[in-house]
């Protein structure tokens, strides 16, 4: 009798725990409801009176989740790491499906919305998150190869990637070794590291992917893909510049370069440890700088030209005001009182200004330093009149096989403003203006090393006499 009222007992107060977890798995199944939905790609536009979005099959998605899948799921938002699923991974297949889809119905929802406010990346993230995980009850035999959560929270993140960020090139952006990228079409892949160019396997799967990439690459570099042209130079939010050229201007497909962005600027200390330059030369440059002299750097494309500008820049005392004037970003000073000014890509859907607009602009501010990035054009004549004028201690750069062959590129540039300028003033401006050059070249090695500095003595009969100062062979 006991024992059946203990019997009893046990049966009356199991009833209230068993109806208490009716209730949680309810609950649970009602926080999981989004799981079969269709995400949040719902306010999609439609398309006469059928929606562009398919609805997913509600009886394939029960059917198709599992335990083993959910309880995977359980850490999906777990932290990213830097690391993403490419080619060769059993999972690549299911990412390039996943992302391609998920991708077209975010750009359509991006240009149905393209008179609002844009929204924030991380909503974008989640919007895409969510939608990731809700196909996940639809993909064929997903639970089989998901072997863990970590699997689960790679799947989700690399289909994030493939959607909003980088693509294949993420790992390699993410590589502080590595300072250069470039791919030639989908099937030729180049980075530089250690100062060399070496090929690396393929990562895209095609053109299409490709050229998706492309397009989250201009959208994060606030850029309306929608209007790029041929030829487009942008710089990414972390300062890597990127120059795109699209296929009807290539032979084998999109090309793309990118020329990442030192984290920390290497100043001439860090240069002259590395052997860019010796401790002498070093002093002397620093000391040029604070006295305010005019320095040109020259050299060929990848000589360190940049570099050895932002060392220069870093030079300069905090007190001044620095305006720099740029195509590309690529300077990162340390100044607080510093203006940075960038000519806007035709792509960009305002009347083009000029890098001449920027110097003239750059001038108005009463700049105690000025800053051009490289000297290739019309602006070269107005800088050279200016320093001319009186102001001294600008920086700039300019490609030249030599200190000799830099003052005849100089004279070039000059008359793409003023064809018709006498060239002995021309040779006055410049001899007036100038007072160093430095010729950079880039060794075998891939290092970078400063091969002369000279001075300028004025002029000489009606030629520009150069004093050299340090020469390195």
């Amino acid at each position: 009798m006991l024992k059946q009222d203990q019997r009893g007992m046990r049966g009356r107060a199991a009833r209230p725990l068993a109806k208490a977890a009716a209730v949680a798995v309810q609950q649970e199944a009602e926080e999981d409801a989004w799981l079969n939905d269709i995400g949040p790609f719902t306010r999609l536009r439609a398309s006469g009176t059928e929606s562009v979005l398919e609805e997913p099959d509600r009886e394939a998605i029960e059917d198709e989740r599992t335990i083993s899948l959910e309880t995977l799921m359980a850490d999906a938002d777990a932290p990213r790491s830097l690391h993403y699923i490419g080619q060769g991974h059993p999972l690549w297949p299911v990412v390039c499906r996943m992302s391609e889809r998920i991708w077209r119905e975010l750009r359509l929802q991006l240009q149905g919305e393209q008179d609002e406010e844009p929204i924030e990346e991380p909503l974008l993230v989640a919007q895409v998150r969510k939608r990731a995980q809700a196909l996940f009850h639809v993909e064929p035999g997903l639970s089989a190869l998901l072997r863990n959560r970590a699997e689960v929270t790679l799947l989700v993140q690399s289909i994030v990637n493939e959607v909003l960020g980088y693509g294949p090139l993420a790992v390699l952006l993410e590589d502080e070794q590595i300072t250069e990228i470039l791919a030639a079409g989908p099937r030729l892949l180049y980075v530089e590291l250690d100062g060399q160019m070496q090929e690396i396997p393929p990562r895209f799967a095609d053109r299409r992917h490709m050229e998706r990439i492309i397009e989250n690459m201009l959208r994060l570099a606030g850029h309306d893909p929608q209007v790029a042209g041929p030829v487009m130079n942008v710089r990414l939010p972390d300062g890597t510049s990127v120059t795109i050229v699209l296929s009807t201007g290539t032979t084998n497909g999109p090309t793309i370069l990118l020329r990442k962005c030192l984290r920390r600027p290497s100043g001439l200390d860090d240069l002259a440890a590395n052997g860019t330059l010796s401790q002498p030369m070093a002093a002397f440059l620093h000391a040029c700088v604070r006295e305010r002299r005019t320095i040109v750097i020259c050299g060929h494309l990848g000589s360190g030209r940049t570099t050895l500008l932002n060392a220069l820049a870093m030079c300069i005392p905090t007190s001044e005001r620095v305006v720099t004037v740029e195509e590309v970003a690529e300077l990162r000073l340390n100044q607080r009182h510093a203006v940075s000014l960038v000519a806007p890509s035709p792509a960009d859907g305002v009347e083009r200004t000029t890098t001449r607009d920027l110097l003239l602009a750059a001038l108005h501010m009463r700049p105690d330093r000025l800053i051009l990035g490289e000297c290739r054009g019309e602006e070269t004549a107005e800088l050279f009149r200016a320093l001319h004028a009186g102001y001294n201690g600008a920086l700039t750069t300019l490609y030249a096989r030599n200190p000799r062959d830099a003052l005849a590129r100089l004279e070039t540039l000059y008359r793409l403003e003023d064809p018709d300028a006498p060239l002995a003033l021309i040779h006055r401006q410049i001899a007036d203006a100038l007072d160093i050059i430095i010729h950079l070249a880039r060794q075998r090695d891939g290092s970078h090393k400063i091969t002369e500095i000279v001075q300028v003595q004025g002029m000489e009969g009606d030629t520009v006499k150069l004093r050299s100062l340090f020469v390195t062979r």
